[in-house]
């Protein structure tokens, strides 16, 4: 590597998050190091050059040692007879050596609460992005929170106003992203039983608590760090395994939604199993307790194109436990394409 560190330098390989956008997606500017042995001048002399350059990275061997910030560096050689006193020395003279460092592949979830939690300068300052370890390049503050905010601005978008959990369209994106990358994966959907007449009886204020109760549920049984809980609408629910555990996580969702559910309902109809409702034709018919049904889909490599044939085929599966009484769980077992469920 030269004096400006450029040798070698080429661009990591792309990365892709299936839980939110990647550093190295995002906010990975690639801006040359310099060494330990740069001068001051040589630094002073890049700043001067470009404008826009906020922060260099000092690198050994490919490993980061120190950050120089523009503001530091040109403010401290605003002073008389600093470049005489310090223009030849090395640039570890001016160098944060204690930079924020992350890696690559950390969310910018990830990112914003490391920035919160540590010192103030690292957002001014922007980090040192790093892959295994190694120097890829700079990221800055502004640009975290530009991100940020648009992420903020797209979940609002479309999230389901009473759960506020992903609507249709992330929904879709997500299965998409997860079947482009090649994982492995379960889709659950879930769907609570005998919820309309539930609706016409106890009304739509109680309804929306049990819509509520369910969304905690998936939220709470779920790894927030992999798999992705998205609410369709109704009381229709959609969560995208990457946790091996899944089933164990689902029937653990459904004995707390069994244990949790009866609070919803009167004492009476809590004691006989079940409520009673007009149908259509004016006539009383009796309804089991509201239960929850999760129709299970596991897909691996090479099995569907698309979200579309993901949503036909965990219908078929949903409708499947819904026909099963009580809180139920199926599990595809038919073949697609390359593999078998």
């Amino acid at each position: 590597m030269g004096n400006n560190g450029s040798e070698g330098f080429s661009p990591p390989p792309p990365v892709v998050s299936t839980l939110n956008p990647t550093i190295g997606e995002r906010l990975l500017t690639r801006v040359p190091p310099v060494t330990p042995e740069s001068t001051n001048r040589m630094v002073f002399h890049r700043f001067e050059q470009d404008d826009s350059l906020l922060a260099i990275a000092v690198v050994e061997k490919d490993r980061p040692v120190g950050l120089i910030n523009r503001y530091v560096m040109i403010d401290a050689f605003a002073r008389p007879f600093r470049h005489e006193l310090f223009g030849q020395k090395p640039c570890t003279h001016f160098m944060d050596p204690e930079p924020l460092i992350v890696e690559y592949r950390m969310t910018l979830h990830d990112l914003s609460r490391q920035i919160v939690e540590g010192a103030p300068r690292h957002l001014s300052n922007g980090f040192i992005i790093t892959l295994d370890a190694r120097y890829v390049g700079l990221g800055s503050g502004r640009d975290l929170i530009r991100e940020i905010t648009e992420l903020q601005i797209c979940a609002a978008r479309y999230a389901n106003p009473l759960t506020q959990l992903p609507g249709n369209v992330p929904i879709n994106e997500r299965i998409d992203a997860l079947l482009r990358e090649g994982n492995t994966f379960c889709v659950c959907y879930f769907d609570l039983d005998h919820f309309k007449p539930f609706n016409d009886v106890y009304g739509f204020s109680r309804g929306d608590q049990v819509i509520q109760l369910t969304a905690e549920l998936l939220v709470e049984f779920s790894d927030p760090q992999c798999d992705f809980v998205g609410h369709i609408g109704g009381d229709d629910f959609i969560v995208l395994f990457l946790s091996p555990d899944w089933e164990a996580r689902c029937r653990a969702m459904l004995a707390t939604f069994g244990e949790r559910i009866g609070t919803f309902f009167d004492a009476e109809d809590l004691a006989r199993g079940g409520y009673i409702s007009e149908n259509r034709c004016g006539d009383q018919e009796f309804h089991p307790l509201t239960s929850l049904s999760i129709g299970a889909l596991m897909i691996r490599p090479g099995m569907f194109d698309s979200y579309r044939e993901v949503a036909r085929v965990t219908a078929e599966i949903k409708k499947a436990a819904k026909s099963i009484p009580g809180n139920s769980l199926v599990v595809n077992h038919r073949g697609y394409q390359e593999g078998c469920c």
